[in-house]
């Protein structure tokens, strides 16, 4: 997963990232990987680009890879 601040920047270029073929839009909340204390979570909203935290154990959240192995 990426980082909150990797998905910050996914969210400031997501019209670009949008017209690229093969790469499906994007959804509401997305997780991140930076954690919260030990039940907390930040997420991007790609609504508005507004950064929370959030429990781990919500599950409206969507996630997205960053990176290939």
């Amino acid at each position: 997963l990426p980082s909150a601040k990797e998905l910050n920047e996914i969210y400031i270029n997501r019209a670009t990232l949008e017209v690229v073929p093969g790469f499906s839009a994007f959804s509401n909340y997305y997780w991140s990987s930076t954690e919260r204390g030990n039940d907390g979570a930040w997420k991007q909203n790609f609504y508005n680009g507004y950064q929370n935290y959030t429990n781990k154990n919500y599950t409206n959240n969507s996630v997205r890879a960053v990176r290939a192995f």
